[in-house]
């Protein structure tokens, strides 16, 4: 087992063990519990972009970038009305961020014909 050093002020050491005492634990098992639970969770990317093309010519994109104001979006071009609107669609879940959007929206522009590649930006 990997053992860890965090260094704390005294004021994060009371209320760290307030919570244990509460919870009937110890500082250490408390600690281990609730780094658990905050890392179970599926990790929120809030930034990323992606490029894609399907066969047909038509280009499709999607960004998050929490810098802007319209962070997040999915553009394309020359696309197919099916195409365009699997685009709308992904749109919708960029914007929502849920655990899942990104991937959801990923597979749903695949399965009208877009590759998509993520880019270093």
């Amino acid at each position: 087992m990997l053992e860890t050093k965090i260094r704390m002020e005294p004021d994060l050491i009371n209320q760290i063990d307030a919570h244990a005492q509460a919870a009937g634990l110890n500082r250490a098992d408390w600690m281990r519990q609730a780094l658990a639970q905050a890392t179970s969770e599926p990790v929120l990317r809030i930034t990323y972009y992606y490029r894609g093309y399907a066969e047909n010519g038509a280009l499709a994109i999607i960004s998050r970038d929490n810098r802007y104001s319209r962070n997040a979006q999915c553009t394309f071009q020359n696309a197919t009305q099916e195409q365009a609107d699997a685009c709308r669609r992904a749109e919708l879940l960029v914007i929502s961020n849920e655990p899942g959007d990104l991937q959801e929206a990923l597979a749903l522009l695949a399965s009208v014909g877009f590759r998509m590649i993520e880019v270093a930006r």
